[in-house]
């Protein structure tokens, strides 16, 4: 493996256009502030750790999609399991900001 892509891979150069970012190496790939914006976009991931309501396409809190589905959609089943956007692993929606965090190095 080349310097660069070592670089890229701690965290050392941005792993979508390659700039040098400042700070510490993290020890695992990340972006710059506009690669990881494009990245959001391109995903439809909020930035917050919000979710849609797959129901009435309301925005919650990952963490509050139970109460949501509890008081606004009582009787109807709901799955509280998404696919994580980058590696389609099957995570909890309230630990998906978490699991891309972790996993890909992007906020969720």
């Amino acid at each position: 493996m080349g310097e660069i892509a070592e670089m890229m891979l701690d965290g050392t150069l941005c792993e979508g256009c390659g700039a040098y970012l400042e700070g510490d190496a993290a020890g695992f790939p990340r972006r710059c502030d506009d690669c990881a914006r494009e990245v959001r976009f391109e995903l439809g991931t909020p930035r917050t750790g919000r979710v849609k309501c797959a129901h009435c396409q309301r925005t919650v809190a990952a963490a509050g999609l139970k109460d949501h589905m509890d008081a606004k959609h009582p009787g109807v089943e709901h799955d509280l399991k998404t696919r994580c956007p980058v590696c389609e692993r099957s995570v909890k929606t309230v630990g998906l900001p978490q699991h891309m965090r972790a996993a890909h190095g992007r906020t969720a």
